[in-house]
């Protein structure tokens, strides 16, 4: 629908689309500026490297995705700078993943230095971390998923040399995390 300099295209950054493919992100360029275009309305900085990993939330209100190379990303929320969640090659990050009734959002990190994996719970309106959960001596190695109640999340990862399935109760990590002096 608008028109721009540039749009990347399959080689670059690729399309990312909503749930319900009725909403549509992408990097595009005008005027040496680079950008993401939501909806052909709504438009999000990139302020170094690539764009990475766009998710939207389920109502699509909100948008999160990195920006950044291989060694170093930050994060945004609508366009909102988050922090570098991802300072240097020995740590990966997994993408953002929001819960259903869009309150929190999740990432997980491994440090190959450390040989640990963390999962890091947000409050998505305030931009607040709430939890960082560390696994020690885990990795996650499966995308993250929510239940459909948004109590639970799942994921397989590597622990032990070998494959596990998780299931963690968010509710009750964040209940502990409140809990604990």
């Amino acid at each position: 629908k608008a028109a721009h300099e540039y749009i990347s295209n399959i080689n670059d950054s690729p399309y990312f689309l909503g749930k319900d493919a009725s909403q549509i992100a992408y990097e595009a360029t005008d005027k040496d500026i680079r950008k993401i275009i939501v909806n052909d309305s709504t438009t999000y900085p990139i302020s170094s490297g690539v764009l990475q990993d766009i998710v939207f939330s389920n109502s699509g209100r909100y948008v999160a995705y990195y920006t950044g190379t291989w060694i170093s990303k930050d994060m945004y929320v609508n366009g909102k700078l988050f922090g570098n969640i991802q300072p240097n090659a020995t740590i990966t990050t997994s993408s953002p993943l929001f819960s259903p009734d869009e309150h929190l959002l999740l990432y997980s990190e491994y440090s190959q230095k450390e040989q640990n994996g963390t999962i890091h719970v947000i409050a998505t309106e305030s931009l607040q971390k709430i939890l960082d959960f560390p696994l020690k001596g885990f990795k996650v190695i499966g995308g993250m998923k929510f239940s459909d109640d948004g109590k639970r999340i799942f994921f397989k990862g590597w622990q032990d040399r070998k494959i596990v399935y998780v299931t963690l109760s968010i509710d009750q990590l964040i209940k502990d995390k409140t809990n604990t002096p």
